[in-house]
């Protein structure tokens, strides 16, 4: 970090740059290719079965329409089937209502697959007793499954591990398609759907949670709070589908009602929840083809290493991009170039530019800077007004080194060098006062301030708002994350570089946990000293980093369980990455916008003192690549994934913003962004780069020039 120079708001135009080749085949050697596998090479011998391929034809044929034509390849194959017996019968009944054919009986045949665990097969030889239905009626239906599930808990003990494993997800199975009857009959008998939820739902799920239950103490017995078969939200098609967040949302909407256009689950999604489940040898997922073909076009420009495409995952230029795929030839791209320009800046600072942020929804950007003389060290402006300046916030007499928008953008953390945390509600502006100079901007004035003593217990006390004493020594703290779970809204994670990182409840103003005291290892003397931290969009793992050689993650995916049923809160160790080198910043990749990546959330960009950036999968503890080429010997430079999450863009000790390909490393765009407007200092320091998560062909860049510099890219 530098510590040098000033800015006035003015708006001006630099310009545009562009940047990459024209032709590149001639620079490229072609050792750099990577050769052909058997499978690029053509031949009559195809490594491809048979009666695979059949089936992804039927389903492909089905797809876009040509049902009779699916029909004639099915039978001059010989019946091959799409679907097996079993699963045909099951998806037939939900999709025509008739959920009385939808036995636990059933479920037990069908073919269960979970690849995570490498688990296959069905419980057919798992007994049930013989029982007769009284009549025909749903809610008899339901609760003639319900005693003979009942009657296979009680033999549990006889069952295998694995075993327990699929009965748990054809328990899920039971529970999705009585949620869907549920909801259903709600519209037309409100006192039968209620029946239906006490008598038959509530008991059910309550089997379901015990399975999971156990399931977990048998794959990890020190964990505390099991987790849904379906996994984590990420993983599970529906965010809601655990048992105690379905049980209250079956209760609001008896008491609520559901739209009629907007149902809570339909036929469709159920059995696409379902279908997660089963083996893809019985029943062909979704749509297999085009995924298929949609990887292949990937391969194919991935094999060009200037080529460079934004796919648009949020459907609503599909038919647009399906055009401009040929099918009949290979995908073959010419390499992209991109276009910089400098469209705002702004130079109301009165010092460099140590931290830049913006909101998640894109309407803010706030920066930080020391200003030795002023108290305008922090500046909100309001991105969607071009800019103009939102507040000023007030009460920061130190240097400010860290900012962290809250994940509803309501809130505002402000971390300073030697100094208290100060929180800040957007939404709460005072009038323009004189406070030591004048200032002509709304105000924001903190609704907290943190101080944390040094722990001399585990109960050391903490003050907020209140200035300690002289006697109080406190510790540093600079840098902080917020929690993303709405059940942990008034939480925030404070990392010290006076060697610890506390858990602080915002609501009761007190410390709910140390992690240095919560690791459960003899390593509590030799707690790392923080430089930065993050959390997980899961809030399953704390991410610490030193600025010495190595990243500690911590599991800490029990806090909202331990602070709802007042128990012990511990955080082990998960995994360390060892790095190395000295570091100075870490940043995650914005992927609010790209749930359908199930990588993209492992991503943790590390920057490195000695001129390079590393981009580890943390939760692998793999190093993907490095990008090099910006200088970084001297002062913390910080930087951030951008473009979709395609770049990597770093500020830079030379003043320009270096932008990388995420995936090759090869560098994009080299931009001299704070070298000729340095009014109040000979320094030209780049600091930072933040991009705009809800626009992604925006970002920011600030200075020691005290400038904060808004881009736009563009591929030309």
């Amino acid at each position: 970090m530098a510590v040098q120079t000033a800015g006035s708001d003015e708006s001006q135009s630099n310009g545009s740059l562009s940047s990459a080749p024209t032709s590149h085949e001639s620079f490229i050697p072609q050792y750099t290719k990577k050769p052909l596998s058997q499978l690029d090479i053509d031949g009559p011998q195809q490594p491809f079965d048979k009666v695979q391929l059949t089936k992804l034809l039927i389903d492909a044929l089905q797809q876009i329409g040509y049902s009779e034509t699916a029909a004639t390849l099915q039978k001059e194959s010989g019946g091959i089937l799409i679907e097996s017996t079993h699963v045909k019968a099951l998806f037939t009944a939900i999709k025509e209502g008739k959920y009385q054919d939808c036995s636990l009986d059933l479920l037990l045949r069908l073919p269960i697959f979970l690849e995570s665990l490498e688990i296959s097969g069905d419980l057919s030889h798992v007994a049930l007793p013989p029982m007769h239905r009284k009549s025909n009626e749903i809610l008899d239906h339901f609760l003639t499954e319900y005693e003979k599930l009942t009657f296979v808990m009680k033999r549990l003990s006889e069952l295998k591990d694995v075993d327990i494993i699929k009965l748990t997800i054809c328990v899920e199975m039971l529970v999705s398609i009585q949620t869907l009857s549920f909801t259903e009959i709600l519209g037309s008998d409100r006192r039968l759907a209620l029946e239906l939820l006490r008598s038959v739902i509530r008991p059910t799920i309550s089997i379901w949670d015990s399975l999971l239950t156990l399931q977990t103490m048998k794959y990890d017995p020190e964990a505390q709070a099991p987790p849904t078969t379906s996994g984590s939200e990420q993983n599970s098609p529906f965010s809601y589908f655990q048992p105690d967040q379905l049980l209250s949302q079956l209760s609001t909407l008896i008491a609520c009602g559901q739209s009629s256009d907007d149902p809570f689950v339909t036929r469709d999604t159920t059995a696409e929840h379902i279908s997660k489940f089963i083996n893809p040898n019985d029943l062909v997922p979704r749509g297999r083809l085009m995924q298929l073909l949609k990887q292949a076009i990937q391969y194919q420009r991935s094999r060009d290493l200037l080529s460079f495409h934004v796919d648009d995952e949020s459907g609503e230029n599909n038919e647009k991009s399906a055009v401009s795929f040929n099918l009949l030839q290979d995908n073959v791209t010419k390499s992209t170039q991109f276009q910089f320009e400098n469209i705002k800046t702004l130079n109301r600072n009165n010092d460099e530019i140590w931290f830049l942020q913006f909101s998640s929804d894109g309407r803010f950007l706030a920066s930080a800077s020391p200003s030795k003389q002023y108290e305008r060290k922090i500046i909100i402006y309001d991105v969607k007004k071009n800019f103009e300046i939102y507040a000023v916030c007030s009460e920061t007499r130190q240097s400010v080194l860290y900012l962290k928008f809250s994940p509803d953008n309501t809130k505002l953390i402000a971390c300073s060098i030697n100094s208290a945390v100060k929180i800040y509600d957007l939404n709460q502006l005072s009038q323009p006062t004189y406070d030591g100079y004048l200032c002509e901007y709304d105000q924001l004035k903190p609704i907290a301030s943190v101080f944390v003593t040094f722990p001399t217990t585990p109960e050391s006390s903490v003050h907020s708002t209140v200035t300690p004493t002289g006697s109080t020594e406190t510790m540093r703290l600079w840098c902080a994350d917020w929690f993303h779970n709405p059940e942990l809204k008034d939480f925030i994670a404070l990392g010290s570089p006076d060697s610890d990182v506390i858990i602080y409840d915002l609501k009761t103003a007190t410390i709910f946990a140390r992690i240095s005291m919560t690791m459960g290892e003899d390593l509590q003397t030799s707690f790392p000293h923080v430089h930065d931290i993050k959390i997980s969009k899961d809030d399953n793992d704390l991410i610490v980093m030193n600025n010495e050689n190595y990243i500690d993650i911590f599991d800490i995916s029990t806090l909202r369980y331990c602070i709802r049923d007042n128990t012990t809160f511990m955080t082990p160790r998960k995994r360390r990455l060892f790095v190395g080198k000295r570091m100075t910043g870490m940043q995650f990749p914005d992927t609010s916008q790209y749930p359908s990546d199930p990588f993209l959330s492992s991503l943790l960009l590390v920057s490195i003192q000695n001129q390079e950036l590393q981009l580890w999968d943390y939760q692998r503890d793999i190093l993907i690549q490095k990008y090099i080429g910006q200088i970084q010997s001297h002062f913390i430079i910080r930087s951030c994934f951008g473009y979709h999450s395609n770049f990597i863009a770093s500020g830079s000790e030379d003043g320009k913003i270096y932008i990388w390909d995420r995936f090759y490393g090869n560098i994009i765009g080299v931009i001299p962004a704070h070298l000729d407007d340095a009014p109040l200092s000979k320094s030209k320091i780049c600091n930072i780069v933040a991009w705009n998560p809800q626009d992604q062909t925006m970002f920011a860049s600030g200075g020691d020039d005290g400038l904060v510099k808004v881009w736009r890219v563009s591929a030309i």
